[in-house]
C-alpha cells in the first residue's frame, strides 16, 4: 500500500511544523442522535428560521402538506421566534456551512464553530478556545507528530485537542493558553531543527 502524501519524518514534522494562531474564538457543540427527524419536523412546523441565503424556503403547512413560506411579515416573525428545541438537528443545518470540524460519534454530532455562530444561534456549547494549525503538510500515516506536541504540551500544564484533517493538524487550546503553547511550540521546533 502507497503511503498517503506529506511529510513523514518525525523530526523534519516537529522542526518545521510553524505554528499559525487562527483568528477568532472556537467552540465545541454537539447535537443528539435519535431528535434528529423529529427536531427537523417540528422545526419546519413551528416555522424555525430557514437557512440565511434563503428567502423564500419549503415548509409544512399546519396541515401537514408541503407548501411555500412567503414575504408575509408574520410569517417571517414567526420564523425567527425563538426554537425550544436545544442543539437539534434544525440548527445543525445551519452549523454545516460554518464549521471547523463536523464529527459524528455514537452518542451524537460535534461541531466545532466560532463562538460568535454558536451565540448567534443560541447553542449550548463548551471549551472556548483557540485554534493552532500547523502549517506543514504532515502525512496521515506519520508517527509519532501528535504524541511529541501533545506530550510537550502537557509537560507545561496546556490542555489540547488535536484534530487530523488530509493536509494539516490544528490544536485547539483554551484561549488563556493561546500565546503559552505558541512558545511551547516554537521552543519544541527550535529543538528539533538542531539536531
Amino acid at each position: 500500500m502507497a503511503r498517503a502524501p506529506g511529510e513523514h519524518e518525525l523530526s523534519q514534522l516537529l522542526s518545521s511544523m510553524e505554528p499559525t494562531l487562527v483568528d477568532g474564538v472556537f467552540v465545541f457543540t454537539t447535537f443528539a442522535y435519535g431528535d434528529e427527524t423529529a427536531a427537523a419536523i417540528a422545526a419546519m412546523r413551528s416555522g424555525a428560521t430557514p437557512p440565511p441565503t434563503a428567502t423564500t424556503v419549503p415548509s409544512i403547512a399546519s396541515d401537514g402538506t408541503p407548501g411555500e413560506i412567503d414575504d408575509d411579515p408574520q410569517t417571517k416573525q414567526r420564523m425567527t421566534s425563538s426554537n425550544t428545541l436545544t442543539n437539534s438537528s434544525s440548527k445543525l443545518c445551519h452549523v454545516r456551512d460554518d464549521a471547523i470540524m463536523i464529527f459524528r460519534e455514537r452518542e451524537g454530532t460535534t461541531a466545532i464553530i466560532s463562538r460568535e455562530k454558536a451565540e448567534r444561534l443560541d447553542l449550548d456549547y463548551q471549551f472556548p478556545c483557540r485554534m493552532i494549525t500547523l502549517t506543514i503538510h504532515s502525512s496521515l500515516d506519520a508517527v509519532g507528530f501528535l504524541a511529541a506536541i501533545t506530550t510537550h504540551l502537557a509537560s507545561s500544564g496546556i490542555p489540547t485537542n488535536a484534530v487530523s484533517a488530509f493536509f494539516h493538524d490544528h490544536l485547539f487550546v483554551p484561549v488563556e493558553y493561546a500565546f503559552d503553547t505558541l512558545s511551547a511550540l516554537q521552543t519544541l521546533a527550535q529543538a528539533h531543527s538542531q539536531v
